[in-house]
């Protein structure tokens, strides 16, 4: 018997971990394990997952579809052994990487099989994103991987946009059925029905992480231990969405357990919604990725933007 494998793809914000949870919502999440890789040193999307899967393995610093694959191949070991056995793992791959490199991996364990490959899409920002020169051929390829395309927040975007990103769709990957939702909500029965006809023509030699995001992508982490006001920081990342690929993190607002709030910003959206009381945060914890070739005057904003509010340290990443 073979555990089914399901990847999720998608661009930063597009509803990959929404996705997940509406899933484990759905089927019986004690037979599901959730693999989700993150690009920043702490995994804000593993604590954004709902926690009824049957086994939540998080892997970050880097692409999982590129650079950690013996973290990957070390993950599915995990999987394969729980017991009682699973029935599916859905893996969330990074929003920078191309889930094709994961679904190489997979085929070559005996124990696994592909069930799926899905991207998400952005229906409110996708026109743009494609057309970015320095993200545009990563989207891109996020569409050509997939057998599911599901054109997410159709809701927030008139009828005729809805029809001119599915045209678009439609010449990049002639193959691949498209779903359409908002809020990531589709019919789980579909996603979990295998319909993957097409298997990879060859196999991509690995690739680090620096080659596969080049000079697109940096990543800025910012801490403080110190307690942070709710309403100036939404007011802070409302400004800061502007100029940040995406923005995710914890803030800690008290010392009471029940002031810990994720933080998920996204096309300009900013989301905060209260984290898990049994959490360990003790520090509010930011994480910035950026695109383009200012970044460091991208860091110096947002350094200078937040440093009324507490005093931070800052790293960066690529």
């Amino acid at each position: 018997m073979t555990v089914d494998v399901i990847i999720i793809g998608g661009y930063l914000g597009s509803g990959k971990s929404s996705l997940v949870n509406h899933l484990l919502q759905t089927w019986d999440s004690k037979e599901t394990g959730v693999i989700v890789n993150d690009l920043a040193p702490i995994n804000v999307d593993a604590q954004h997952v709902i926690k009824k899967a049957g086994l939540t393995l998080g892997i970050q610093d880097g692409c999982v579809c590129c650079s950690v694959t013996d973290r990957l191949g070390e993950a599915f070991d995990w999987m394969t052994a729980f017991r009682p056995p699973l029935k599916r793992i859905l893996v969330e791959a990074s929003g920078v990487g191309d889930p094709r490199r994961i679904s190489y991996y997979s085929q070559g364990m005996r124990e696994l099989s592909l069930s799926a490959i899905i991207t998400m899409i952005d229906a409110s920002s996708f026109i743009d994103r494609l057309n970015d020169r320095f993200v545009g051929n990563l989207v891109q390829q996020q569409i050509e991987a997939a057998d599911r395309l599901i054109l997410n927040k159709i809701d927030l975007v008139p009828a005729t946009r809805v029809s001119e990103v599915e045209a678009i769709l439609g010449e990049l990957n002639q193959e691949a059925v498209v779903v359409r939702a908002h809020h990531s909500k589709v019919d789980a029965s579909a996603i979990g029905t295998p319909i993957l006809t097409r298997r990879p023509s060859k196999i991509l030699p690995a690739a680090s992480g620096a080659e596969l995001s080049g000079a697109a992508f940096s990543t800025m982490v910012l801490r403080t231990k110190d307690l942070v006001d709710q309403f100036g920081m939404r007011e802070s990342l409302g400004q800061l969405a502007k100029i940040a690929e995406r923005i995710k993190g914890v803030i800690v607002t008290s010392k009471e357990t029940n002031n810990r709030y994720l933080v998920q910003v996204a096309g300009g959206d900013v989301e905060l919604t209260p984290a898990n009381p049994l959490a360990a945060y003790h520090e509010t914890v930011l994480v910035f990725v950026l695109s383009g070739d200012n970044t460091n005057l991208l860091k110096e904003i947002i350094e200078t933007s937040l440093s009324k509010l507490a005093r931070w340290t800052s790293s960066v990443i690529g």
